[in-house]
């Protein structure tokens, strides 16, 4: 019994810590910014913004790099509702931020997992789409 249990530290000694610890940080990310761009995504849905077209938009702009002339009345309309409900959005988008914040509070002082989450979070037609609507309507 105390070869066996000796034999499994070994083998358990082998295995890196790094590893585990970067998976976690990995897991806790990928989660971490579902929860962001999942409330974001539910506060456009819920102050009228279109966000299939947000979406069809942000991936059209990114594969093209240009904004096809069909999209342009859509951003002039996504744009004026987003200014419209500016506030409560922003509000809705707080209360995700304060939510995010107490839910992954230990790792906020790791760079790796703010690196990814920063990552992901800026690859996301709603969390990055607005942004692109603004700066596409001006």
């Amino acid at each position: 019994m105390k070869k066996l249990l000796f034999l499994i530290l070994c083998i358990l000694s082998l295995i890196p810590l790094k590893s585990i610890a970067q998976s976690d940080i990995d897991t806790k990310a990928t989660s971490g910014a579902k929860l962001i761009c999942d409330c974001t995504k539910a506060s456009l849905s819920k102050n009228n913004i279109d966000v299939v077209k947000l979406a069809e938009i942000y991936k059209s702009y990114n594969t093209n790099k240009k904004l096809l002339s069909k999209y342009k009345s859509d951003v002039q309309k996504i744009n004026d509702k987003l200014n419209l409900n500016y506030s409560t959005i922003e509000s809705d988008i707080y209360a995700c931020r304060s939510q995010f914040t107490q839910k992954y509070k230990s790792y906020l002082k790791n760079r790796d997992f703010l690196s990814k989450i920063e990552t992901i979070i800026n690859s996301n037609p709603y969390t990055a789409g607005p942004k692109l609507i603004k700066t596409l309507a001006n």
